[in-house]
């Protein structure tokens, strides 16, 4: 009795160590075929080129406050750009592609990987992956047009919603409720 009890329980141990062996690394294959999606599509480069316009128009505005102290101020934006590059890079690098990453590996099975794979080893797959950069930045100058576009109105409502909740905030807090 003991010896049928100590083979089923180690015949149910073996199967579950396999079973969570072939999970893992079926996570694990995912994983390798995710990373291999994101270099054969671009997106690293498609990132490179959005954090590089992102960059430039951070920098912009302190380079013209900068402007004034001519030769002497460009120490000053190569330094913050070296920085702010360092922190964009770290950025994408952890935040975008990790998390990318995470979601192709849970969202998509093996089989599914495979094919996306595939398409970007495909003619217009490769299409796709040298157009990434352009794609990237026609979507930043995009972003960057309509946000000056809507800016001014951002900040009327912004005041607005100040003086309006800032006035009923006052009354509220004189009256001591």
């Amino acid at each position: 009795m003991f010896r049928a009890k100590f083979f089923a329980t180690a015949a149910a141990y073996v199967v579950t160590v396999y079973a969570s062996l072939s999970i893992s690394s079926a996570i694990a294959s995912n994983e390798d075929l995710v990373w291999e999606i994101i270099d054969a599509s671009g997106m690293v480069a498609g990132m490179e080129v959005a954090a590089s316009e992102g960059l430039k128009a951070g920098i912009a505005p302190i380079a013209q406050q900068l402007e004034p102290l001519g030769e002497c101020g460009v120490p000053v934006i190569k330094a913050l750009e070296a920085d702010i590059a360092s922190l964009m890079t770290a950025f994408t690098d952890k935040a975008l592609l990790e998390t990318t990453a995470e979601l192709y590996a849970e969202k998509f099975s093996a089989d599914e990987l495979r094919a996306i794979l595939e398409f970007y080893k495909s003619p217009v797959g490769i299409k796709l992956k040298e157009l990434a950069p352009e794609f990237a930045l026609a979507g930043v100058e995009a972003s960057q047009t309509t946000m000056m576009d809507v800016m001014s109105s951002f900040q009327n409502k912004i005041q607005e919603t100040l003086a309006t909740t800032g006035a009923e905030a006052q009354q509220c807090m004189a009256s001591g409720s």
